[in-house]
């Protein structure tokens, strides 16, 4: 496995909170660009971008899998930490539709195309291929919901 060890200029941050989103400005590429020595995950117009510091191959397949559509297992064998600088682009129109909302899509501007999907920049700039695979996995089933009242 080969991934990008980029040289940063800094420090990797102290952690923060890992729900917020990173403060980022908007390349003229149109991907995010994070302050040096910041990374995050962040998207503008179908341009995201991952800049993570000192990530194992595990973290990798966790982060990416909330991108992809579906769980992402790592099967590198592969130990140690890098550093991550990935860009991907997704269809806006077709991300919207999936989530069905069909009827927003003809609203939406025309943003083109405009980067690699993320299967091939995570080819392209790591140097990792995902492969489709089938297998046995835990499923949670909720089969009934309750509202209960609100206590004053």
């Amino acid at each position: 496995m080969e991934m990008s060890r980029r040289p940063f200029s800094a420090k990797p941050p102290e952690p923060d909170d890992l729900w917020a989103l990173p403060e980022y400005t908007t390349g003229k590429d149109g991907y995010p660009v994070f302050p040096a020595g910041h990374g995050g995950v962040a998207g503008v117009g179908g341009h995201y971008r991952w800049v993570g510091f000192s990530v194992s191959p595990q973290d990798i397949a966790k982060t990416l899998s909330f991108y992809s559509g579906g769980p992402l297992i790592d099967a590198t064998h592969v130990n140690g930490k890098y550093d991550v600088d990935l860009r991907w682009w997704i269809d806006v129109a077709w991300a919207t539709e999936r989530a069905g909302y069909a009827d927003l899509v003809k609203e939406l501007p025309d943003l083109g195309t405009s980067g690699p999907p993320l299967t091939r920049a995570v080819h392209d700039q790591l140097g990792l291929s995902l492969h489709l695979r089938k297998g046995q996995g835990d499923v949670v089933v909720i089969d009934h919901l309750e509202k209960l009242p609100a206590e004053n």
